[in-house]
């Protein structure tokens, strides 16, 4: 008792520490409340208290500057912290002006790269903007005050005397590969007698131009006009910005905003199956197939068209003589059986992505189909007369032609009819399909029962002649 001092009002199972200046021992004396002799508790507490040390600041002085040539002031620390344990440096900048520094601070700083063992940083030259800095003293092995943060900051505030001017900042979207337009300043620099330029780039959109970037922002060689046209780009995209300077004085900054360009991917629209088919009439095409798929985009959509005859094939947004076909929206189409004339077939496929240059397109190649069964003959025919008509009537197998009694050579059903009908005939030949206006169409007519649609023909009467005899047929 005579060694260890009492803690005044300490008389509980827990005793709350009070602050110490120095290492110290706890120990607690139990006293029976039957009086019995009182003893200490088995064990003791033991408190290190490490020693405080000085606090840290940064010399130097804050500068202005006003000229990317300009080499700022170096600068330390004050003093370092008084700890028996090892120090390491890390020094962090951040553009605009700021007056304080802390832990939490070193996320949105940015980390120098330097040598840890030093305590002062010599900051570079050809600053673009004002710039603060500080630094993070780390102590691992220091179990109290493992990191050391000074109370001040160092700042280079870059000052400009003139106006940069304003560059057009805006967003254009083109294909890769193509050629942007020209930029030009919206808001010529003003307040020097001249002024030289600087445009830069940078692979990525939506960049600033403040010149806390300027590590990724490229000198672009040569461009040193007010306007710049760009190159080809093939890239995503590419932004721009300029820099410009006082003649006279070298003083400088950026033009404000910044030029983007975004390059869309070329989307390949694949091709189709040549296909240059004979076929008689009435028939059913082969299958339409896209032979080369279209690539370079998120999804596709198919829609199948047609044009009567022979055609080549439709290019860019081309539609306007092309029927699209309902339903047809697979890389593959069968035409109907039925086909009367000769048909062209093409593919144009739209894109759904946002990413794409285009939003459609036609495949390459073009399908046609040639119906040689039916064909235009531009020979004149003359009405005969009704004594050289057969009946309209596939029962009747004979009639009179000038007295003399002659089997008819085919018959044909239904007639009147709307144009599909059935020809039987016991010869083959070549049908002559005449309209009023004398102006024939031809057929290959099979031995048999031949199947006809002249539908597609306007209505009226027409002379079917197959062998020297014509037959009266009325097209409703």
């Amino acid at each position: 008792l005579e060694i260890w001092e009492p803690v005044q009002g300490a008389t509980d199972t827990i005793l709350a520490l009070p602050a110490a200046g120095d290492k110290r021992f706890y120990r607690c004396m139990v006293i029976p409340a039957s009086m019995a002799k009182e003893q200490y508790a088995a064990s003791e507490y033991y408190v290190d208290v490490q020693g405080s040390y000085n606090t840290v600041a940064i010399t130097g002085y804050n500068q202005q500057i006003a000229d990317t040539s300009a080499d700022p002031a170096i600068f330390g620390l004050y003093s370092s912290p008084s700890s028996p344990y090892p120090l390491t440096y890390q020094w962090y900048q951040k553009d605009s002006i700021w007056s304080s520094f802390s832990i939490a601070d070193t996320a949105t700083w940015h980390e120098i790269v330097v040598d840890g063992s030093s305590g002062t940083y010599n900051p570079p030259s050809g600053l673009m903007t004002s710039r603060t800095y500080s630094c993070l003293i780390k102590s691992p092995q220091d179990p109290c005050n493992p990191l050391y943060v000074p109370i001040s900051t160092r700042k280079v505030e870059f000052t400009l005397k003139i106006y940069t001017g304003k560059i057009g900042a805006n967003v254009e979207q083109i294909c890769r590969g193509t050629v942007p337009r020209r930029l030009r300043f919206e808001k010529l620099p003003r307040g020097a007698q001249s002024y030289l330029y600087s445009w830069h780039k940078v692979d990525s959109i939506g960049a600033s131009q403040n010149p806390a970037d300027y590590r990724v922002w490229q000198l672009i060689p040569g461009a040193i006009d007010s306007f710049y046209d760009p190159e080809p780009v093939f890239g995503a995209g590419t932004s721009f910005a300029c820099w410009v300077k006082n003649g006279t004085t070298g003083e400088g900054g950026w033009a404000r905003g910044v030029a983007s360009i975004i390059a869309k991917r070329n989307v390949n629209f694949g091709a189709i199956v040549e296909q240059k088919t004979q076929l008689f009439r009435p028939c059913r095409p082969s299958a339409q197939i896209i032979r080369t798929l279209p690539r370079y985009a998120a999804s596709f959509r198919y829609h199948w068209h047609f044009r009567d005859g022979l055609h080549p094939a439709p290019s860019g947004q081309d539609s306007i003589f092309w029927t699209q076909v309902s339903n047809s929206n697979s890389s593959i189409y069968q035409p109907p059986f039925g086909l009367l004339n000769s048909r062209s077939y093409a593919c144009y496929i739209s894109v759904a992505d946002t990413d794409a240059c285009q939003l459609g397109g036609w495949a390459l190649g073009v399908s046609q189909v040639n119906i040689i069964g039916i064909k235009l003959n531009l020979a004149t025919y003359s009405m005969p007369s009704d004594s050289n008509l057969a009946p309209n009537s596939k029962e009747t197998s004979e009639f009179r032609n000038g007295g003399t009694l002659q089997t008819i050579p085919f018959t044909i059903w239904p007639n009147p009819g709307k144009g599909k009908l059935t020809l039987t005939t016991q010869h083959s030949g070549w049908l002559q399909i005449v309209p009023l206006n004398g102006k024939a169409s031809t057929a290959p007519i099979a031995k048999g029962s031949n199947y006809l649609d002249i539908s597609y023909l306007p209505a009226g009467l027409y002379l079917l002649r197959l062998n020297g005899v014509a037959l009266r047929y009325v097209l409703e």
